[in-house]
Formats: structure tokens, sequence, C-alpha cells
């Protein structure tokens, strides 16, 4: 085999193995710790830094090169760890936490920390010590064809892996559920969620991403809340339901409704849900957003029991955005009902903000909005006519627990400590929901931390940008070069953050493209090295791509208000040309690097230290805490200080 192609073939194998790892390990970590977003951001930010860590110092640690051959037995005995690693994964999870317990924040970075760096360091290494066997001039060659096996790896994924229990198989991940959860019923990956059904005393329990969804005899719970809720609702001809499938069957038995609607995103967990449900219901299947803005009819009554919005795709259903689009498909004299979870005997400082960020959305919609107590739960009530008791609506069996609800002193109490919290109410372009639940949810483990992180978080922009310019300025050209990497990688990733986000919240149906996002930016990095190799390394290139990117983020400010961004291929053409800045600034910067330094991986690093950066601090600290406009301006200013210091680099 001819050295060019043992080598494109080794470069790309490495590219699918880092994306079909990096999708596995992280999708289990997701599972194990809830589908808490921050952890997700936590493991993406872990694996970027050790993969650039690795890519730096492995090549040093090993000193000698070894034969194709034995880095071919390497990266073989690499990818066999994968499947160790998720059964480790699983065994510190459950031997370090009792079963039923959320993990603290600290064990929880340790475990992923154990988990994840040892392997990441190796596949970063592997890419710089590659490139050291093939030739130090060959890095941007490598880059490439890495890149290309992410999108072909992403792609396999997406399209064959992505329900299966790859790598595993079904029989030993059974096997390794059986020891925190009793008589597995059964298990199955959908394209969203990781669904485990247990049966316990002839009753089912559904686990979705290993939290507890809801159990299969649930109608006594559902029939209360319906009770409460049907007396605030003048008809109850037409009730449309988002979440709990339990509510269907309990409409069905109290209530005369004619027409019972259901939204569900994932056609194999309705599939489940249907047995709960009961008949003659109508099933809109797909993202309940997209279905809400096509749907031509109207609703008497709209609930939404949905959970609190722990990631950033699951906040789209608590913002102003979507509360106005429901309101268009119920009547004038319906109501929209909202149930969250809290805790009804006392709310901390981070529970107020988050219920009144979804308080104060729904109060700019609708200009009535009700708050009853329930047990450990909140459900808000809004309407566009005044919320009025309807007596004959009163169930008998339910009466008396009706007015005792309605009456709750603690309604009024909660309405006016929320009148007192002054926060932004969460939105598409600011999501402050989903902050506060994080906030909320780290009070479980440290009532002081999650203030000390706002405080903090609101440092955070001028801080990174007052430390970036300190390293900078004090710095050889080497690593003024290794800076300038990684603010291209942070502006990238940051900016590819945005697009997912508002990917979802304009087109509404992100899952079936995701891999397609991921492909078209690495595409667009792969042909930004490749069309960068004619242009020379002077700063004059650098300075039009970091104007570029300037220029794309001011057309990206622009258009988020326009019909143009109603349009998937607006989206699709911003994360291409994102990338291809991206790809472009590596391989000038890596070229112009390897002029002068004897590290193959240093540039690479950089690009994952920045990548890490983005990742993590944009979809965990800088969207919630400043909101969409700011984190742009913040990456604008960012790529300004780079033209500036570029224009001083010495050439």
């Amino acid at each position: 085999m001819r050295t060019s192609l043992k080598w494109i073939l080794y470069f790309a194998f490495l590219g699918v193995l880092s994306i079909l790892s990096q999708t596995v390990l992280l999708r289990e970590i997701a599972t194990l710790f809830y589908g808490n977003e921050l952890y997700y951001g936590i493991s993406l930010g872990v694996w970027f830094l050790f993969t650039g860590l690795g890519s730096m110092f492995f090549p040093r640690i090993v000193g000698k090169r070894f034969p194709y051959r034995e880095v071919v037995v390497l990266i073989s005995f690499v990818s066999l760890l994968v499947p160790v690693l998720l059964v480790v994964l699983k065994v510190l999870r459950y031997s370090l936490v009792p079963y039923g317990e959320i993990p603290g924040l600290g064990l929880s970075l340790l475990t992923i920390i154990l988990v994840l760096s040892a392997f990441c360091f190796l596949v970063g290494g592997l890419f710089s010590y590659g490139v050291s066997v093939w030739g130090r001039s060959e890095v941007n060659k490598a880059y490439i064809y890495e890149t290309i096996g992410f999108g072909i790896g992403g792609l396999v994924f997406a399209y064959f892996l992505s329900t299966t229990f790859f790598p595993l198989g079904k029989k030993i991940n059974f096997w390794l559920y059986s020891s925190q959860y009793s008589n597995i019923k059964s298990l199955v990956n959908s394209k969203y969620n990781h669904i485990l059904v247990t049966e316990n005393t002839g009753t089912q329990q559904y686990y979705i991403n290993g939290e507890l969804g809801f159990t299969g005899d649930d109608v006594y719970e559902s029939e209360k809340l319906l009770n409460v809720l049907f007396p605030l609702s003048k008809n109850m001809d037409n009730v449309l339901l988002v979440g709990n499938p339990n509510l269907c069957r309990a409409v069905s038995i109290n209530s005369a409704a004619t027409s019972v609607g259901f939204m569900e995103i994932d056609e194999l967990l309705l599939s489940l849900e249907k047995e709960i449900m009961g008949e003659d219901v109508i099933i809109y299947i797909g993202d309940p957003r997209k279905n809400v803005k096509e749907m031509d009819r109207k609703w008497n009554m709209v609930i939404l029991d949905l959970g609190n919005p722990d990631t950033l795709s699951s906040n789209r259903y608590f913002t102003y955005e979507f509360f106005r689009d429901l309101r268009d498909i119920t009547e004038k004299d319906g109501t929209l009902n909202i149930v969250v979870d809290l805790p009804t005997s006392y709310q901390s400082q981070e529970a107020l903000r988050f219920i009144s960020s979804v308080y104060g959305a729904l109060n700019d919609v609708y200009p009535e909005t009700e708050l009853l107590f329930l047990e450990d739960q909140i459900v808000l009530v809004s309407s566009e006519s005044p919320i009025e008791i309807h007596e004959e609506n009163i169930s008998d069996r339910w009466k008396d627990h009706f007015w005792l609800v309605k009456e709750d002193f603690r309604n009024n109490e909660l309405i006016n400590k929320i009148n007192e919290t002054e926060v932004v109410p969460n939105s598409d372009y600011h999501p402050t929901a989903f902050l506060y639940q994080q906030m909320f949810w780290q009070t479980m483990f440290n009532f002081k931390l999650p203030e000390m992180i706002l405080s903090l978080s609101r440092l955070l922009p001028i801080s990174l940008l007052l430390l970036y310019f300190y390293l900078y300025a004090g710095s050889n050209l080497n690593r003024k070069m290794g800076y300038l990497m990684s603010a291209s990688s942070f502006i990238l990733l940051s900016l590819e953050v945005l697009v997912i986000l508002f990917f979802q919240v304009k087109i509404g149906y992100l899952y079936s493209q995701l891999s397609l996002l991921f492909s078209y930016v690495l595409i667009g990095i792969a042909f930004g090295v490749y069309l960068s190799r004619r242009l020379n390394v002077s700063n004059d290139n650098l300075l039009r791509i970091f104007l570029l990117y300037i220029l794309g983020m001011v057309v990206f400010v622009l258009m988020l208000g326009t019909s143009l961004s109603n349009n998937s291929v607006y989206w699709f053409i911003s994360i291409f040309s994102f990338g291809m800045l991206g790809g472009g600034a590596f391989s000038i910067l890596n070229r112009r690097y390897m002029m002068v330094g004897n590290n193959p991986g240093y540039i690479y690093a950089h690009d994952l230290f920045g990548g890490s950066a983005g990742a993590l601090l944009t979809s965990t600290i800088l969207l919630p805490v400043f909101g969409v406009y700011y984190v742009l301006y913040i990456l604008i200013v960012l790529a300004v200080l780079n033209v500036l210091l570029i224009s001083r680099l010495q050439e």
C-alpha cells in the first residue's frame, strides 16, 4: 500500500473512532446523569481538554518513532477501550452513588475525568504522533482526512447506529442495568431517548434517560390534577396534552371531551405510551413547536406536563415565543396550563427565579395568569379571558380537593414573591428558565455554590478577554499563534452552539437534521483547510479570516429576526461558512507555526483547547446568563481583539 494512502486511511479511521466514541460515551454520561445538560457540557469540555493535552505531550512522552504497523496496533487497542469504558462508567456511577440518588457535582466531575481523561489523551496523542511519523509538513492533510472521518462517523451513527446499543450490544446492556433496575421489561434506544421499562407489582415504570418519566398506573394522580384544572375552563370539549400519557386516559374518564390530542416527538416512546393513553386520541408526531405552528384548529384546554427545562432543548417549551404560538391555537376563553416541579414547603432564591422566569414569559403573552400549589408541583393557568370558576365542571368526588387547592393561601403568597423577584422572562433568545433550573438543581448539594457561580459568571466575559490579552501580550511568537488558534476555535464552537439552538427554534426538527449540521461544519472545516493551502501565511490573510468572522456574526445578528432565518438552507450555509473560516485559520496558523516550531500537535492542541472552552462556557454559562445577542457581541469583540493583535504580529 502506498505511504500516503496508508496515512489517509489512518487519519480517516482516527476521525471515525473519535466521533463514534465521543457520541456513545457522552450519550451514556447524559443518560447516567439524568440527561442534565451541565454534565454534557462538562464532558465535552473534558474531552477536548485532554485530547488537546495528548496532542501536545504524547509524542514527547513516547520519544521514539514506531513503525506504521505498530501504530495501527495502538489505534486498534484504543478502539477496544470504548466498550470497556462504557462498562466502567456504569459501574462507577452505580457503585459510588446509591440507586435513586442524584450524584453530587464534585463526584460526578471526578467520575467523568477518571473515565475520559486517559482515553482522550491517547486519541489526541495518536493524531500528533501519526503526523510526526508521516511527516511534520503533513499536518493540514492529516487534519482534513481526520475531519472527513468525523463526518463519515457522524453520518454512520446517525443513520445506522443511533437506535442500537453499539458497541456493547443489547444483552450486555440489559445485564448491566439489571444490577440497578429490578424486573426490566424492555430496553430501547430511540433517536431521542434511552428508554427503560420495568414492571413491579403489576405496574410498569418508564425511565427516560435514566429518570422516571411516568408509570403505567398513574391515573389517580392525573385525575387529581385534571379536576383542579377543569373548573377553571369554560369548556372541555377539546383538550390538547403534551407530556404525561396518563393524562389522556384521565381526560377520557373524567370529562365529556369530544376530542383529545397528544403530541410526541419520539415514535418509539409513543408506541409505549399508546398502551397507557387509551383509544380515540389524536396523535401529533414530531416536534411540538413545529406541530403547533402548523396546526389549523383551536383547543379549549392545552396542558403541558413536561417536567422542568433541564436542557436548552427542553427550555424551548417554556419560552415567550412558544407560549405565543400556543395562544394562537387556544380558544379566547380557553386555558393554557403549565405543570412544573417545585418544592411547595420552601422555595430557595434559585427556585423563585426559575418559576418567576416562566411566569414572566406567560404574563407577557396572556393578560390573566393564576398560580396553584399542588404536592411539590406548581400549576400556572393562563387565559386571554378572565379566569373564572365554572362550578358545573367541579366533580363531586374532587370538590373538596379543588377548593383546598384553589383557596390555598400560598398561591397569593408565591405570586407576591414572584412580583418582587427581578428576572428576565424566559425566551428563545435568553433561556433564563434553563439557567435557574440548573442553579436550583445545584442547591441540592450546596446552597451557597449557585449564587457564587452566578456572581462570578457575570464577570466571566471581561475576565476571559483580559486573561486572553494578558497571556497573548506576555508570550513568544509560537504561543501567540497558539492563542490565536484557541480564539478562532472558541468563536467557531460558540457559533455552532448558537446555530444548533436556533435551528431547533426556527426550523423545529433538529433531531433528524443534527447529523447534517455536524457534517456541514466538518465539511466546511475541511474545505477551509484545503482552500487556504494556496494562501501564504501572511498577517493579511489571517486578518481577512477574522474580519470575515466579524462580518458573518454581524449578518447572524441582523438575520435572527427576519424571515430568512426560517429557512433551513440559511442555517446550513451559516454553519458551513463558519466552519470554513475555522479551517482556514487552522491551516494558516499551523503552517506558520511549523516554519519555526517542532511540535506537530501544537496548533491542533490549541484548536481543541479553544473548542473545549467554547463548547463548555457558551452552553452552560454565557448563553443562559447573558442571552444570544450578548454572546454574539462578546464573540465579535473577541474577533476584533484578534484583528488588532494580528496587525501587530511579527511577520
